[in-house]
Parts: structure tokens; C-alpha cells; sequence
């Protein structure tokens, strides 16, 4: 009867114990999974974060997109490098934004007219709500980089007060939402009063957010701060400045 005691006292105590391993196991299967769950979530990107159009046709401003994330990470070099000469024609392909001194691109004829949008009034903070009458139908930036299939948009900006890089990088993001092969160039402020400043902004913001700078005003002012006298005109560029800026354009791409 001992003997038979025993036994039974033996298989009950292995019984317990193969429960308690599969306890244990289960509880680690169910920790492990909860733990593999909350990982594959925190990589989910918000893909519904796409700009909408609203009635008026001005793109509504939002948080980072998923495009605007990845370049992010791209090693933008910046200011952007010389590099070999490539086709000097500011093609179909490429929009101009921002400073009315823009104007001479089309002006002198080195750019289409439909190629610049340019105005005293575009700032930083407005690019992304800016309107333009085209092809008899009120658009925005956004609108024309997606119909017309652009593949450069370039930015001048007059020196002001405070970039305001809220705006501007919502702006980025909106117009590469839909293209990512869209390449965005920060021109630098031409040579003025809190042109410095501005342009190390630009410089910050464009690092900062897989964007391109172009180093442009080096190559054109003179000994004291302004634009030199051989390229300067009312302030701005003169046809000589503008021919400049498009051989500059053509040495320096991404």
C-alpha cells in the first residue's frame, strides 16, 4: 500500500508540474504576441494624412505625410554642390514661386510665363493657400505640380522677419504627398538687408527636411553686401543676373 501511495502521490506531482509548464509557456506565448502587436502598430505610417481639395480649391494645411517622413531621412547635400553642366533650358517641367523679382525669368524669355508665379505678397507663411488664376480655373501650387506633372519646383523668397518653418514644411509635404520624385529647391534671398539671416534659416530648413539649397547669392554680391553693379537692376537681377542664375541652375541639381 505504500509503495502504491507513492505513486500516486508521484503522478499527481508530475501532473502538476507539466500544468504549470504549460502555464508558463502560454503566458509567455501571450506576452510575446501582445509585445509583437504593439511593435507592428507603432510602424503603421498614417497614410490617410494625403491633402484634401476643399470647394474653393485651396489645399486644407496638414502634419507631416508619410513622403515628407522619408525625405526626412534622405542626406540632401546642402548647399547643393557644382556639378557638370547639364541643359541649361528651364523646361515644361519646372516652376518658379515666390518673390516678384522672379518676374525677369519670363521677362527676358528664359522661362515660359506659365513657369513663374510671382508676387511681392508670397511669403512663407502663404505658399501653401496661394491661388493662382490658370487655364481660366482658380489653382493651387499643389494643383498645378499634380496636373502638369512637374518634376522642380524652386523657391525665392524676400528676407522676413521670421521663416516660418510650420508653414513652409506643410507646404513641402503637401506638394510631395503626391510625387515622390519631385525635387524642391530653396533658392537663397538675394543680397539685401537681413538677407544672412535668412538664408541660414533656409539653410536649417532645408537640411532639416530632405529639401535642396541653392547657394546662389554668393555668386553674385559684391564687396559691399549688394548685388554686384555687372548683374544688379532695381533691386533685383538684370538680364546678365537672370542668365547667371540659369547656368548656376544647370551646375547645381540634384
Amino acid at each position: 500500500m505504500t509503495v502504491d501511495n507513492n505513486s500516486k502521490k508521484r503522478v499527481k506531482k508530475l501532473k502538476y508540474r507539466f500544468m504549470f509548464i504549460m502555464l508558463f509557456a502560454l503566458l509567455s506565448f501571450l506576452t510575446a504576441f501582445t509585445l509583437y502587436m504593439k511593435d507592428d502598430e507603432d510602424l503603421v505610417l498614417p497614410f490617410g494624412l494625403f491633402a484634401k481639395e476643399d470647394t474653393g480649391g485651396v489645399s486644407d494645411k496638414l502634419p507631416d505625410s508619410p513622403v515628407l517622413i522619408t525625405a526626412k531621412n534622405n542626406a540632401a547635400v546642402n548647399p547643393v554642390p557644382e556639378k557638370k553642366a547639364k541643359d541649361k533650358t528651364l523646361g515644361s517641367d519646372t516652376l518658379f514661386v515666390g518673390s516678384d523679382k522672379l518676374s525677369g525669368l519670363y521677362e527676358y524669355d528664359l522661362a515660359a510665363n506659365k513657369s513663374v508665379i510671382a508676387d511681392v505678397s508670397i511669403n512663407s507663411s502663404n505658399l501653401g493657400n496661394l491661388v493662382v488664376r490658370r487655364d481660366n480655373e482658380n489653382k493651387t501650387i499643389k494643383n498645378i505640380v499634380m496636373e502638369e506633372k512637374l518634376s522642380r519646383v524652386f523657391i525665392l523668397l524676400d528676407p522676413e522677419t521670421e521663416l516660418d518653418t510650420v508653414s513652409l514644411e506643410d507646404f513641402c509635404a503637401d506638394l510631395m504627398s503626391n510625387n515622390k520624385s519631385l525635387k524642391i529647391y530653396l533658392i537663397s534671398s538675394l543680397p539685401q538687408t537681413g538677407a544672412d539671416k535668412f538664408n541660414e534659416e533656409l539653410l536649417k530648413f532645408a537640411d532639416e527636411n530632405g529639401v535642396y539649397y541653392l547657394d546662389f547669392s554668393t555668386v553674385i554680391v559684391g564687396n559691399d553686401g549688394n548685388i554686384t553693379s555687372t548683374y544688379a537692376e532695381d533691386g533685383g537681377l538684370n538680364k546678365d543676373g537672370f542668365l547667371l542664375l540659369q547656368d548656376y541652375i544647370a551646375t547645381h541639381y540634384a
